[in-house]
């Protein structure tokens, strides 16, 4: 039993943060606010010679492919001055690449979502509520938010030195094709999310991720407090309801 309780707990703590972490991560990629003020950062009007309402559509309609609101990525636009087809097929059959990764995510987001509701009405139905759910749970919180912590450390030093490094070995291992190899001269997409794009979103959701480490590691001892103040309350309610019991079997006694 204590070992459930210990895997229990571990995988209520670890499906929660896996889909803070992921939604936060979807806050930002499907955040056309945060798109269209990387556009402004990057020069992007000017380099692909688009007004802002046009370059608009098209970012909505990214944003609401890779969600599945919408069915197709290609979209008509004004691209200087004249009115074309945006996307060309390398960058379709790439962003179906890309899609199908966002879909895993949000496999992995319902299943952690998943497991945390079972782990919960666990405790429910065994009755196993209040405090008494946080056996393991503060060193749960407390491991896992040192582990992410670490990695977000670690993440941004490598990002500072070599995100282009990092940025090509992250797209080697997820794709198994070169389709996401596109030629600036030829290729809209990459004139509109250029590698800055990218590295300002990588650190946008890095901070995401460093806030739910910390609160996670901060958790730790919080938790841990809440679970020894409430052992120490039951304790000494328990002890005082023994010596009443004890005072009423007295008092039983003298009565008779």
């Amino acid at each position: 039993m204590k070992f459930f309780n210990w895997v229990s707990n571990f995988l209520m703590s670890l499906s929660i943060v896996v889909v803070i972490c992921i939604t936060a991560a979807q806050v930002v990629c499907f955040d056309n606010n945060w798109y269209h003020e990387e556009f402004k950062k990057y020069n992007v009007y000017e380099t692909v010679q688009m007004e802002k309402t046009e370059l608009n559509r098209v970012s909505e309609r990214i944003i609401g492919y890779l969600q599945g609101s919408e069915k197709e990525l290609q979209v008509s636009a004004i691209v200087n001055g004249k009115t074309r087809e945006f996307f060309n097929q390398q960058e379709i059959d790439h962003m179906a690449d890309v899609k199908v990764l966002f879909d895993k995510l949000l496999f992995v987001r319902n299943v952690s979502l998943t497991i945390f509701m079972i782990t919960g009405i666990y405790y429910l139905f065994a009755r196993r509520v209040g405090m008494q759910m946080l056996d393991y749970m503060p060193v749960c919180f407390g491991i896992i938010g040192m582990i992410m912590l670490l990695g977000v450390v670690v993440g941004y030093i490598l990002m500072t030195f070599n995100f282009s490094g990092m940025f090509t070995t992250f797209h080697e291992m997820l794709f198994t094709n070169d389709l996401w190899i596109l030629d600036p001269s030829t290729s809209l997409l990459i004139n509109i999310l250029p590698e800055g794009f990218f590295a300002d979103s990588a650190l946008r959701i890095g901070k995401y991720f460093g806030i739910v480490a910390i609160a996670s590691v901060f958790l730790f001892p919080i938790l841990s407090y809440m679970k020894s103040n409430y052992e120490k309350c039951s304790a000494e309610a328990k002890a005082n309801m023994e010596k009443q019991k004890a005072k009423d079997r007295g008092k039983i006694y003298v009565d008779l």
